[in-house]
């Protein structure tokens, strides 16, 4: 990959570069493939796409995805394509070639490398993460989880549900960048206690097709080249609003930042994500009508571990919005959708926090009456240890 053949030594892994013509012999129509935009980038982001032609030694024609904004397909934008085949990775750095045709608007175009890297992964190489994920059984589900570690081959979940060796089920959950994968069919391995009520569970991938489909060998061997782990170096932002939109565009912002994105549209998934992956910040907006968002505040400072967490409240009513944001302990109050700008000053000194040491949800929180304040206080508002 981008670090080259002696990262690759170092971390274990076997790699080389061979000239750009070998591409030819992995590639099919159909073949599912993953464009990133910022590919010098500690923040780049993976886009799913999927091969419809090439010609050797001129260009690759792929699926154009669905980006908001679309400037980041302008002529010549340098990107880099990345796809697994029976347990290899293969990658390149190309430019963006904007042809226009009848398709034009559906298919995109990038230039035939020079020089391609192969990296072959190995099934028992693995990176740490924490991602929360869906647990589907015959008989029922879904079952709330967390998956815990990741390789080419299977993962670690933990859950409360009981299972034991053999037993098939699927898996949904999202990598730290941002890839989703919907319903992995796996394979119970090992089974041992893990705390009150919950159970570690050793899992193997059922389906290797679908895997290199979701990208999941590719991410392992990614981190692993980099020499990090996702959770220690992704800074993490949390958006809890039912709008599409809204975390589009939180994304797009995020995407020359340092910080990862990741959206939920539920309350209970909101709460869940918080638990597990121990963001950097949260943003909530006041159109979701599940709970206000003051209330939603309230619950985070009063769990242990995430007093200082920052909350961003942004929508509704101004007045009432800034004097109930300021009584709950949010870090900032905006009026209309937030800016990269106004954000970074408060996550750049907000310190990373633990995750909570218990779970939670909306019941934890006690009932506690308005504040009774006759002004508005002034914008941002900021709480004590919020770093602002």
């Amino acid at each position: 990959m981008e670090q080259g053949n002696e990262t690759a030594v170092k971390m274990g892994l076997t790699g080389d570069r061979v000239p750009g013509d070998e591409l030819e012999k992995t590639l099919h129509v159909g073949l599912t493939a993953f464009l990133d935009l910022n590919p010098k980038s500690t923040n780049a982001q993976r886009y799913r796409t999927v091969v419809r032609g090439w010609e050797r030694a001129k260009y690759l024609m792929l699926d154009r995805p669905n980006i908001v904004g679309g400037l980041a397909f302008r002529t010549r934008h340098p990107a880099a394509v990345r796809f697994m085949r029976e347990g290899v990775v293969w990658g390149f750095y190309a430019l963006i070639n904007q042809y226009l045709s009848e398709r034009s608007d559906r298919l995109i175009w990038v230039s035939w490398p020079d020089e391609v890297s192969r990296v072959r992964l190995r099934r028992h190489d693995r990176i740490r993460i924490s991602a929360p994920c869906e647990i589907y059984l015959e008989n029922g589900g879904p079952f709330r989880g967390v998956v815990q570690d990741l390789s080419g081959g299977g993962c670690c979940l933990r859950t409360n549900v009981a299972m034991i060796v053999s037993t098939r089920c699927e898996v949904s959950f999202t990598l730290p960048d941002g890839m989703q994968v919907d319903r992995l069919p796996v394979m119970v391995r090992r089974v041992q206690p893990a705390g009150a009520a919950e159970y570690e569970y050793g899992c193997m991938f059922l389906d290797t097709a679908e895997c290199e489909r979701n990208g999941i060998g590719l991410f392992v061997v990614r981190m692993l080249s980099s020499d990090r782990q996702p959770e220690e170096n992704m800074g993490r932002i949390l958006l809890f609003s039912p709008r599409a939109e809204d975390g589009e565009a939180m994304q797009a912002l995020a995407q020359s930042s340092e910080y990862r994105v990741s959206v939920t549209t539920r309350l209970v998934d909101f709460f869940h994500h918080v638990a597990a992956y121990a963001p950097r910040a949260v943003i909530l907006s006041a159109a979701q009508q599940e709970l206000p968002p003051h209330e939603i505040c309230r619950i985070i400072k009063g769990t242990p571990g995430l007093e200082t967490l920052p909350v961003i409240i942004f929508g509704g009513e101004p007045v009432e919005g800034r004097q109930q944001a300021a009584t709950a302990g949010a870090s900032l109050y905006l009026k209309g959708f937030p800016n990269l700008n106004t954000l970074l000053p408060i996550l750049s000194k907000a310190a990373p926090v633990r995750r909570a040491s218990h779970a939670f949800l909306p019941q934890d929180a006690e009932e506690d009456g308005e504040a009774d304040q006759d002004g508005a206080p002034p914008i941002p508002v900021v709480s004590e240890g919020a770093g602002g």
